[in-house]
């Protein structure tokens, strides 16, 4: 197959930026009669029949070191993801030589003080009211609907604030406003449902080289009144815009639906202590605290370069100290911090670029939603695949577009990870021989895991979108050097350096005015407050790509110094076009 590109000189032009495309999971629709019993265990055959998750987590932090961009073997992660009309299921399998929480319940206390498993979802693709959920393995949860990205210092409501800002923060948990959650407040069932399962002996006891815990999430798709006179918040849950978010981003609705997703495990640093003096010969150099530290001069901290001799040493329940903390940073600079809250590392599915903070939606993971059955579910006879292009009125592809320019398929078959930065250090390093194993045993035992090779069907409208993220990117660098907002493509275009912004892919874009075209517009400073506009200064930009396909495909992708995103198709949801 030619390869969907043209040649500039001496360099390949993909107006696809493939090579950028973020991770991608197809989630399967539950058959009939295929329910998930919500116990942390995922033994149902509806997970069986559905992949993992298969790209590494990698390290937040885009470590420069190897050995720390991807996970350690001993803490690898991985999820599978189920819909129905009323849930959206996430199961997860984490390895953990140390299994311990000490937060429980909904809500109460923040279970990322311990070391947890974190969700967050963008189900509009618009940066708005997003939700955040993290749970331990004592299943302590938490949920917070957030109405614009935090910490990007954005306008929103707060008490007094004007009526057209989006709420900032809505959630249950005392530590912020509001009283949204997804948990039922009667208990319901219909809301959030969450559970975890592992080998209770292990519970606070150091295993090499690793235990296992799993855990399972039901997420109410809708919020609304429960049985017995409960309330409980979903997914689609938007504020004063939740009813156009039930119209527009229900994948039990809308044909063709995509979210936007990450995934991340948040691990905190645990102090080891001798249970009995231990020779200076067996301790192999550990890591140990400065003599100004209050703390037993043998303490070893763990999870990275954990050891076999740990197993006769005393783990500490309690969070080391900010002095231990920046001891710890010191060895490995990895940690995001030196305080209580941020003391920790964090592997996530998707890497945020320059962003060491997982609440930023533009870069996140695509999550797709398919009709059943799953790749290694049967299927019944006369009954479409998911994979087979059918009529409009399916809830699947409806046409395989063909490149104007080669007169190639644009849909294509999975390709390897994205070759960004931090995957392909990660690519380099070698799974260990324990998961080659495992996953070949499990294929020969016949366990269900689907062996297919699934056709992907990328959004159309990744390419304007890819820009706009870069856009928003080299505006904020702009703003920042010169306090204002660049108001042509060229003043802007100079703004955008690596890595934070992509400046070849922009170039490229705005040279080949044959597909893309850019409208920037800054507004004059006696704009009055709005929306788009809550103060000044403030831009408006829109990316309108005429793609070259057989027919031609339009879409636009527009962002504000919100940082909101809008997207407008040439073809209502269920015809659009794969990329």
């Amino acid at each position: 197959m030619v390869p969907v590109s043209r040649m500039r000189g001496a360099t390949t032009w993909d107006w696809r930026f493939l090579s950028q495309l973020p991770v991608h999971y197809a989630a399967y629709r539950l058959e009939q009669g295929q329910p998930i019993a919500i116990d942390g265990k995922l033994s149902e055959p509806a997970w069986a029949s559905v992949k993992w998750t298969d790209a590494p987590f990698v390290n937040i932090a885009s470590a420069a070191n190897e050995s720390e961009a991807r996970a350690p073997s001993y803490l690898k992660t991985r999820a599978k993801i189920r819909w129905d009309s009323d849930f959206l299921y996430i199961g997860a399998e984490l390895r953990e030589p140390f299994i311990t929480a000490n937060a429980s319940g909904h809500n109460v206390r923040a279970p990322y003080h311990d070391n947890d498993f974190e969700v967050f979802l963008d189900v509009s693709g618009t940066t708005r009211y997003y939700k955040e959920f993290e749970m331990s393995a004592a299943n302590a949860t938490y949920d917070v609907l957030w109405g614009v990205p935090d910490g990007e210092g954005l306008q929103c409501a707060r008490a007094g604030a004007p009526a057209y800002l989006p709420e900032c923060v809505n959630t249950s948990f005392p530590g912020y406003a509001g009283n949204w959650s997804m948990a039922s407040t009667r208990g319901n069932s219909a809301g959030l449902r969450a559970a975890t399962s592992f080998d209770q002996s292990q519970f606070g006891v150091y295993t090499y080289p690793y235990a296992v815990w799993t855990l399972e999430v039901a997420f109410p798709m809708r919020g609304g009144r429960d049985a017995g006179g409960g309330w409980h918040g979903g997914l689609l849950d938007a504020g004063p815009e939740t009813a156009a978010y039930l119209r527009k981003f229900d994948p039990s609705v809308v044909p063709q639906t995509y979210w936007y997703f990450n995934l991340a495990r948040a691990e905190h640093p645990r102090r080891y202590l001798p249970r009995r003096p231990v020779p200076t010969s067996l301790l192999q150099e550990p890591m140990r605290a400065s003599a100004a530290e209050t703390r037993a001069a043998d303490a070893v901290f763990c999870p990275l370069e954990c050891e076999p001799k740990l197993r006769v040493y005393q783990p500490e329940l309690s969070a080391p100290t900010v002095d231990e903390c920046a001891t710890v940073k010191r060895k490995w600079p990895t940690l995001l911090g030196t305080h209580p809250w941020d003391c920790y590392w964090e592997w996530v599915l998707q890497p945020l670029g320059t962003n060491t903070y997982m609440h930023r939606p533009l870069y996140w993971a695509i999550l797709e939603f398919r009709e059943a059955p799953a790749p290694g579910a049967t299927v019944t006879p006369g009954r479409a695949s998911a994979h087979t292009p059918v009529t409009s009125s399916a809830r699947t592809l409806a046409r395989v577009p063909t490149d104007a320019r080669t007169n190639t398929p644009i849909r294509t078959e999975q390709s390897p990870h994205p070759a960004d930065a931090s995957h392909t250090l990660a690519a380099s390093i070698p799974s260990d021989e324990n998961d080659r194993v495992g996953n070949s045993q499990r294929v020969a035992a016949g366990s269900g895991e689907s062996r297919e090779s699934e056709a992907v069907c990328r959004p159309i409208e990744w390419p304007p979108r890819y820009l706009v993220r870069n856009l928003y990117a080299a505006q904020s660098a702009f703003l920042k050097q010169f306090g204002r907002y660049a108001n042509t493509l060229h003043s802007l275009l100079r703004a955008c350096t690596p890595p934070a912004c992509d400046a070849a892919s922009m170039r490229a874009a705005a040279d080949d005015t044959s597909i893309f075209s850019f409208s920037i517009h800054v507004a004059p400073d006696d704009t009055a407050p709005s929306a788009k506009c809550p103060r000044t200064p403030c831009f408006g930009a829109t990316i309108t790509a005429v793609l070259p396909l057989v027919p031609p495909y339009e879409v636009n992708v527009s962002i504000d110094s919100t940082s909101r995103v809008h997207t407008a198709h040439s073809l209502p949801a269920g015809l659009r076009p794969c990329l």
